[in-house]
């Protein structure tokens, strides 16, 4: 009899079926193929947002004002953006490493980092990252179960360090308040909306995915967490790799401001930040696409900062950290395949 029709295999194939049938979909790698022949449809999708936030925010500004802050850009200040930029994944490697009781180099975790954010740039609700971090996993030498498990738990501590982050700007922004006239662009109620309906929009498509997520995968990984927390130089990397993360972006965010004479005080720039990307983070478009930026550019606007300057502040850093992750992370999938790590 051929070894696939004795009994004994078709009992462990059952067996293995209804194990992958529990994990459920989201316990999936990732097609590695998908990851660097991204569908043309997709591409095109991103081209046309993109070229639709990218020539309307302008508008609700001044364009010419705009375009003159950014052709007169400090390069220092953007040179500072760049490397914050890459800092970024430099510290979503570190806190990998923390995630994972495996023995990743934290470069190469950084370059893993560098490729999710390629796929969260073409796909919603950074449903394409986590992918990528579990495909990672699987490929150093986790099983599903367990490469699940540190993604989820890379994510949860993401978000208790976010949420921290946000409490300190909020009360650094209090401390340096002052009484300067608060003044709102011609289109904020443009802007305002835009925001609103994409993440109303989010939160009626995703709300379903986020309950499965919090039940399937938060749980167990709060878990994890306390086991983490009993192993000091695990925990150091997990929170110092978020606390690096958010903190990168924020240096990021803040001079590219700088470059373009926005003026914007640190605790306003902050909370303008954290609070912009949370309430985009919801939005059904790739990578937080058009909410972002009309996000960052209403807070900006409502909080002091000139029309002109904050358009021009916004595009600037969204050129480094939306496009340029986006070339960069496609050289990082390809590089990561060829070692066979996606």
């Amino acid at each position: 009899m051929p070894a696939g029709d004795r009994p004994e295999a078709r009992r462990a194939g059952a067996r293995e079926g209804l194990i992958d049938a529990e994990r459920g979909p989201s316990a999936k790698a990732p097609d590695a193929r998908s990851l660097s022949h991204v569908p043309w449809h997709t591409i095109l999708t991103v081209a046309v947002l993109g070229m639709v936030v990218y020539l309307l925010i302008p508008q609700i500004g001044k364009f010419p004002e705009a375009w003159q802050s950014i052709r007169h850009a400090e390069p220092a200040w953007l040179a500072v953006a760049v490397v914050a930029t890459a800092g970024i994944f430099v510290a979503g490697g570190v806190q990998l490493t923390g995630a994972t009781s495996l023995p990743v180099p934290a470069l190469r975790a950084a370059a893993a980092q560098l490729a999710a954010a390629f796929a969260a740039k073409l796909t919603p609700a950074g449903v394409g990252a986590v992918g990528v971090r579990v495909r990672f996993l699987q490929r150093s030498g986790l099983d599903t179960t367990g490469a699940v498990g540190s993604a989820a738990l890379w994510s949860v501590a993401g978000g208790i360090v976010h949420i921290a982050w946000f409490v300190i700007a909020i009360v650094i922004a209090g401390s340096n308040s002052s009484d300067d006239d608060v003044s709102l662009p011609d289109g904020w109620i443009l802007l305002a909306g835009a925001v609103l309906v994409l993440s109303a929009i989010g939160v009626v498509v995703f709300l379903p995915r986020a309950r499965a997520w919090l039940h399937d995968r938060a749980r167990p990984a709060l878990a994890d967490l306390a086991h983490v927390l009993r192993r000091p130089a695990k925990a150091a990397r997990l929170f110092g790799g978020a606390i690096g993360q958010t903190g990168c972006a924020l240096i990021a965010f803040g001079a590219c401001l700088e470059a373009v004479g926005a003026g914007t005080g640190i605790g306003t720039m902050m909370v303008v930040y954290l609070g912009g990307t949370t309430v985009a983070a919801a939005a059904p478009t790739p990578g937080g696409l058009g909410a972002t930026e009309a996000a960052l550019v209403a807070g900006l606007t409502a909080t002091g900062t000139p029309t002109d300057l904050a358009v021009a502040g916004v595009l600037v850093f969204r050129t480094f950290t939306y496009w340029g992750e986006l070339f960069a992370g496609w050289i990082a999938v390809h590089a990561l395949r060829r070692r066979a790590l996606l």
